[in-house]
């Protein structure tokens, strides 16, 4: 599941946990999560798997032929392009 930014702590400000399959974009790069962690991919490396860059397209139409992890802003809103495992999408974060 895309996550959105790797966050430390939750909204409520309790310690953010991450389980198998969780994507999130951490300083400019998106890892998956492997195992339940707390941790972040600097922390933990063992535990996350690098998937590629992050990139910010801007635009009023949507890239052509995106890659996973590729960002694709308009009209102030950000949506990255994911794959779940089954489907590939733009999803809002």
């Amino acid at each position: 599941m895309f996550r959105g930014i790797y966050k430390t702590f939750d909204n409520n400000g309790v310690v953010a946990s991450y389980f198998a399959n969780d994507t999130v974009i951490f300083q400019g790069c998106i890892y998956r999560c492997k195992a339940p962690t707390s941790k972040s991919p600097i922390q933990s490396p063992i535990k996350w798997e690098y998937i590629g860059n992050h990139v910010l397209y801007s635009g009023s139409n949507p890239p052509v032929s995106p890659k996973v992890g590729q960002s694709w802003e308009v009209n102030g809103k950000v949506y990255t392009y994911y794959y779940d495992g089954n489907n590939y999408s733009w999803v809002q974060f």
